[in-house]
């Protein structure tokens, strides 16, 4: 458990809706991961491999890696990787799995 503080809740947009009260859409969530945090009154939203790199600032095990994700970002690199990874990755649809096994369809992105 990478979450130390217990700072973050992790939600699958495919089984609450609650994503639509920030202004993101399930095709969005689809293409990249998204973080959601409370800063002050109101709720911020980071994307992509910004979102990475928050998540690193929250979960202690992760600290490790934050010079090298800020050279990644600093760089332009961490951002473009991430984006290749984000439309090269093969989904697997949240339909469960029989027998211990699933068998994921080539799903990759974008989406036509």
């Amino acid at each position: 458990r990478l979450d130390l503080l217990g700072l973050c809740q992790v939600t699958s947009y495919r089984k609450d809706s609650g994503f639509e009260g920030f202004g993101l859409t399930s095709q969005a969530l689809d293409r990249e991961i998204h973080v959601v945090w409370q800063a002050g009154e109101k709720h911020e939203v980071a994307r992509g491999f910004d979102a990475l790199v928050l998540l690193a600032k929250f979960l202690p095990p992760l600290w490790p890696f934050l010079p090298a994700l800020a050279l990644l970002k600093l760089t332009g690199l961490g951002p473009k990787v991430y984006r290749w990874l984000a439309e090269n990755r093969t989904l697997i649809p949240d339909i469960g799995c029989k027998g211990g096994a699933c068998t994921p369809k080539d799903t990759r992105f974008p989406l036509e």
